[in-house]
């Protein structure tokens, strides 16, 4: 069911959201103060970035009919 919505083609299509999803991760972890610091890359980015992409992928309505598909 997952693979349907992660083919090559539509991770490609959707390349725009998820830079601007990274973008803004990054963002808020500089903006709390990360930069400089050590912080936990798993919890802050590796988590969020996939969950963000797959939910919306999944479930939001632009990714199924016009945009990303």
């Amino acid at each position: 069911m997952v693979a349907a919505f992660f083919t090559p083609e539509k991770v490609e299509s959707m390349r725009p959201y998820i830079q601007a999803t990274v973008n803004e991760i990054l963002d808020t972890m500089r903006l709390k103060g990360c930069a400089g610091h050590s912080v936990d890359l798993v919890a802050n980015f590796c988590l969020p970035v996939p969950s963000h992409v797959s939910f919306l992928a999944s479930f939001h309505p632009f990714f199924h009919g016009t945009g990303f598909g």
